[in-house]
Parts: C-alpha cells; structure tokens; sequence
C-alpha cells in the first residue's frame, strides 16, 4: 500500500458482527481521496478502490490543483469508469479537501 492510497477515506461502510464485510446489506460505499502531486501512485489507488468486488463503490478524488500527470491520469480512469469523479482546484490542505470530498459523495 502507498502513503497515498492510506490517505483515502471510506463512508458507509457497515460492517457484520464479526467484523466481516456485509456486502449484500449495504448501499452504495464513497470512498474520498485528497491529491497533490500524487502522478505517481494515483492510478494505483484508483484501481484498488474500482476493482473492489460485490460492492457498489464510487470514488471522489479531490485534488488540490496538481502540476504533475495527476490530471492526465484522472482523465484516463474518468473515461473509462463513470464511478470516479474528481475536482482539481487549490484547496485549503488534506482536511479542506476531504471536506468537500464528503460534500460530493453520493454513499450510503
């Protein structure tokens, strides 16, 4: 795992008495991930959140105005899969933009 993709946020997530996933129960799940500069491992976070079997997962990626290939990858997965969405535009830090990460999402 990246220190990136420790940074993503999930809502929504129930979870069974044991702790195991019910996967059938629950609704839609958002996961939010704050960005900046993070070209380099975005794409393998994006995989891991839209790769997630038996769940209804979308991913909001807030990023804080990168001027690395950040955007060029979000582009690319954006085309191909309609559960990612993302916002680039300066933000006020992590907090600031997982914020506005949470305002977007549409979990459960």
């Amino acid at each position: 795992m990246t220190p990136f993709s420790r940074q993503c946020l999930l809502i929504g997530h129930e979870m069974g008495r044991w702790g195991e996933s019910r996967v059938g129960v629950m609704g839609r799940i958002s996961v939010v991930t704050p960005s900046f500069n993070q070209g380099s491992f975005i794409a393998e976070t994006i995989g891991s959140v839209l790769t997630q079997e038996d769940a209804d997962v979308e991913l909001v990626v807030m990023d804080g105005g990168s001027t690395d290939e950040t955007l060029d990858v979000l582009k690319q997965w954006a085309r191909r899969d309609d559960r990612l969405s993302y916002v680039s535009e300066k933000d006020r830090g992590q907090a600031h933009a997982i914020n506005k990460g949470f305002a977007r999402a549409t979990g459960d």
